[in-house]
C-alpha cells in the first residue's frame, strides 16, 4: 500500500476539547483522528497527503533507474486500498496490454548473446514513451532545476535516514553494516561514515544524549495546530531535561536557528521540561569536519 501500515503516534492539539489544562495528547495516527474535530480531520488528511507524495517520489526513483530492463513484481491489488499494484494495473489496462499468466510486458527485450571469450556490449532496449503520472512532471522539474545539488541532497537524506535508526551509541556499527549490505553506500563511504558517526556520538557535548541515561525519540512528529507540523531529528529526554538535536549537511543559515528554537519551544510545551537544542553541521566534502552549536 502507498500509506505505511506501521503504527505511528503524534502530538495533537486538544485545547478545544480540554482547554489549557491538557493542551496536547499523544495519540495513534489512524482514521479515527478525523473524529477529533476539525483539527484532527485536517491533520490526518495533511499527513496522508505527505505520505502519498513521499510514496510517489520513491516510485518515480525506483522506476527510472533501470538502464536496459525493468521488472516489477506485485501482489493482486486489494479493493478499496491505494497501492502501487492498483496503480500499475489501472495503467496497464489503459495501455490495452495483453496479459499472459498474470504477466505484462512492453518494449523490446534486447537479444543477449554469450560469446566464448570476446567482451561485448549488450544492445540497449528501446522503451516506448508511456503516459505520465501527474506527479512525474513536478518531480522531473525539481530534479532538473538543481542537478549540482543532487549529491549533497542525497548525502543529507542518507545521513538523516541512518541517524533515525540510531537510538544509542552502540547502534552505530549495526546500522552502518545494514546500510552497506542494502547497497545504500560503498565500502569506501562506509569508512567515512563510521568516522563521522563516531565523532558525533563521542563528542563531549553530545555523547550523553546517545547514552541510555536518556529516552530517545527519532524524527517524532509533533502537531501544534491546524497548520504547523514539526519533526525534530532527535529528542533525548530524562527526568530533568529534554534535548533536541538537529543534523545539518549544508552551510549555516539563520533559519536553522529559528527552526530549532521552535522545536525546543514545542518540546518544552509538550514535556514541561527545560529544553536545550544543538545544531550539528557536517559535510562529506570537508571530510567530516563538524561544528556543534548549542541553542538555548
Amino acid at each position: 500500500p502507498i500509506h505505511p501500515n506501521h503504527q505511528r503516534k503524534i502530538w495533537l492539539d486538544t485545547t478545544s476539547f480540554f482547554g489549557e489544562q491538557f493542551p496536547l495528547a499523544w495519540i495513534n495516527l489512524s482514521k479515527r483522528l478525523e473524529h477529533y474535530g476539525k483539527t484532527g480531520e485536517e491533520s490526518f488528511q495533511r499527513i496522508r497527503r505527505e505520505e502519498e507524495i513521499d510514496a510517489w517520489n520513491t516510485f518515480y526513483v525506483a522506476t527510472t533507474r533501470a538502464v536496459d530492463q525493468l521488472y516489477m513484481v506485485t501482489k493482486e491489488p486489494k479493493k478499496g486500498t491505494i497501492s502501487y499494484a492498483g496503480f500499475l494495473e489501472k495503467f496497464i489496462l489503459q495501455q490495452d496490454k495483453s496479459r499472459e499468466y498474470g504477466s505484462y510486458s512492453w518494449g523490446e527485450k534486447p537479444q543477449i548473446d554469450q560469446p566464448s571469450s570476446v567482451p561485448f556490449l549488450s544492445q540497449k532496449v528501446t522503451i516506448k514513451p508511456v503516459s505520465k503520472h501527474p506527479y512525474e512532471d513536478r518531480l522531473i522539474w525539481q530534479l532538473e532545476q538543481n542537478k549540482d545539488g543532487d549529491e549533497a541532497k542525497d548525502f543529507g537524506l542518507l545521513i538523516h535516514g541512518l541517524f533515525a535508526q540510531i537510538d544509542y551509541a552502540e547502534d552505530v556499527n549495526t546500522v552502518l553494516k545494514e546500510g552497506y549490505h542494502r547497497g545504500d553506500f560503498s565500502k569506501e563511504d562506509m569508512k567515512l561514515y563510521a568516522k563521522l558517526f563516531k565523532k558525533i556520538v563521542e563528542h563531549p557535548m553530545l555523547s550523553p544524549y546517545f547514552s541510555k541515561k536518556y529516552s530517545v525519540l527519532n524524527e517524532q512528529t509533533i502537531l501544534l495546530n491546524q497548520t504547523q507540523i514539526l519533526r525534530p531529528d532527535r529528542i533525548a529526554i530524562n527526568e530533568q531535561e529534554a534535548v533536541v538535536l538537529d543534523y545539518k549537511t549544508g552551510v549555516q543559515k539563520q533559519e536553522h536557528f529559528s527552526q530549532i528554537k521552535g522545536y525546543c519551544e514545542a518540546v518544552n510545551r509538550v514535556t514541561g521540561k527545560a529544553t536545550t537544542g544543538y545544531l550539528i553541521y557536517f559535510s562529506k566534502k570537508t571530510e567530516c569536519q563538524m561544528d556543534v552549536i548549542k541553542v538555548s
